[in-house]
């Protein structure tokens, strides 16, 4: 069962700020150079500081978007750690007394910082307010248009 999602205006607006801004900087440089470089800390001198403080700026606003939105995320976990049993499908999760949602989620996923453009459905039944990254994306609508593409031709 998969249920509807809302964020606060304010997250509808950054995440609106964030697209745009990210579209503009998929102009100056490849995405995955940005990708790679908020991965890594990894600068290429073919790119100017400038375009690295605009990555910085761009990865502060999506910070500040999906912890807007992180403190529902925590309450949805809470809820599953409370209740072990809504958790079978993760049977690695042995001591139940000691595990809070920050680390079940881990620090990169509570703080904004993991880049990754999605999560599993079991995690999303959990946490469906996790959704928030889907609107703050390190990925272009070309390039993902493109790898909607190369999905329907496999």
């Amino acid at each position: 069962m998969e249920f509807p999602i809302g964020f606060a205006r304010t997250t509808y607006k950054r995440a609106k700020q964030f697209q745009e801004m990210l579209e503009e900087l998929s102009c100056q440089l490849p995405l995955a150079i940005a990708r790679l470089y908020l991965v890594t800390g990894e600068k290429f001198p073919e790119y100017s500081d400038a375009i690295y403080e605009q990555i910085d700026e761009l990865q502060a606003l999506r910070k500040k978007g999906i912890q807007g939105e992180m403190k529902y995320v925590l309450a949805q976990v809470s809820c599953y750690i409370e209740d072990a049993q809504a958790l079978d499908d993760f049977p690695s999760l042995k001591n139940w007394s000691v595990l809070t949602p920050e680390k079940f989620l881990g620090q990169d996923v509570v703080s904004g910082d993991n880049i990754l453009p999605g999560f599993s459905k079991q995690l999303y039944r959990i946490a469906p307010s996790l959704q928030v990254y889907e609107l703050f994306m390190w990925f272009s609508q070309h390039e993902l248009a493109q790898l909607q593409e190369q999905m329907k031709g496999n």
